[in-house]
């Protein structure tokens, strides 16, 4: 009787599980991806998990995601090898690594296809901040040898991921160090994702919907006026002044150690800068003019583009769309002034 009993919980256990898989699959609408692409790194936090292949789903779109075996940066299939002598390396978070479109929807393949095989290296990482990038530009200067390296610096959340896992300080003669934080939280998390069940999991939309009810506090995506921040006071608070003084320091120490020349800092807008003044990057611009090479995307961008320039992203992700992406390699094309 009791072993009945057993077996008959059990089955209405999986039907229930079986109801409401179906209730998620019809009502969610959020992100799904198929595992992960991210591992812990003693030095970086993190980084992307080399060989890791996953698929990517939202209301938007759908991609997949791959990571080669050696370096680990995105590329088409998990086996693939990246160039190793590129032209160009690019750095910067999910906006250059190409989150919401395929492998070769990427900017930097569009620009590969026009300028040859190998002219561009994306080592763009998601969820990275400029001080993670720059710690990765030195790693893989052993590795690659790239004989310029560009920088994607996105205003829709580069300031805030800035010092995200580390506490930054400046010398007098601008030498730039780190001190990491702790991250037990972070660390936890993508342990736990990197477990072997956790593909499987990734595969109920039931996961998801829970995991986005109870630990993000919702399943709708806030709206855009929400998710960027805007600063159009003529001062700006000190800690917020202070640390665009930091990602500053940064830049200027980056470009002397790649060298002048070599170095270009992109200033990327996000989906509502026409709309918003933000005195950070007037204040970033500032600071590294006549130091770094820096280009404000904008100055680059035709009139017909500037007037469709929402066009560019998708609606509710925020992230350049397929649109956006061959905008961004005629930009970056322009910055070069690189020739078809």
């Amino acid at each position: 009787m009791i072993f009945r009993n057993l077996l008959f919980s059990l089955f209405g256990l999986v039907i229930a599980v079986l109801v409401a898989e179906a209730v998620a699959r019809n009502f969610y609408t959020g992100l799904i991806m198929t595992g992960t692409i991210m591992t812990n790194d003693p030095e970086l936090a993190f980084t992307h998990k080399k060989g890791a292949s996953v698929d990517l789903i939202t209301g938007e779109f759908k991609n997949h995601f791959a990571i080669d075996n050696e370096i680990g940066v995105r590329v088409a299939n998990a086996g693939d090898l990246p160039p190793y002598s590129p032209n160009y390396i690019i750095f910067g978070d999910s906006m250059a690594f190409g989150y919401g479109v395929e492998f070769n929807e990427v900017f930097s393949e569009i620009l590969n296809s026009r300028f040859g095989a190998g002219t561009f290296l994306n080592a763009g990482t998601y969820s990275y901040g400029p001080d993670q990038e720059y710690i990765l530009s030195k790693r893989l200067r052993g590795k690659i040898n790239a004989e310029k390296e560009i920088v994607l610096f996105y205003t829709g959340n580069d300031f805030e991921n800035f010092e995200q896992y580390f506490d930054t300080k400046v010398s007098e003669d601008g030498t730039i160090s780190f001190t990491k934080v702790s991250d037990e939280g972070g660390k936890l998390r993508r342990t736990i994702t990197n477990l072997p069940f956790y593909p499987l999991l990734c595969r109920l939309y039931l996961y998801h919907w829970a995991r986005a009810v109870f630990l993000k506090g919702g399943t709708t995506t806030p709206p855009l006026s929400k998710r960027f921040p805007n600063y159009p006071l003529e001062e700006l608070p000190k800690d917020v002044y202070s640390k665009v003084i930091r990602i500053a320091a940064l830049f200027e120490a980056w470009s002397k150690e790649v060298g002048h020349d070599d170095f270009y800092l992109i200033i990327v807008p996000h989906q509502q800068s026409l709309m918003l003044k933000d005195m950070r990057v007037s204040l970033l611009e500032g600071k590294l003019k006549g130091k770094v090479q820096v280009f404000n995307y904008f100055d680059f961008l035709s009139d017909a583009e500037k007037n469709q320039f929402s066009d560019l992203f998708y609606p509710v992700d925020a992230h350049w769309n397929i649109t956006g992406h061959q905008v961004t390699a005629d930009v970056v094309a322009r910055i070069l002034q690189l020739n078809d």
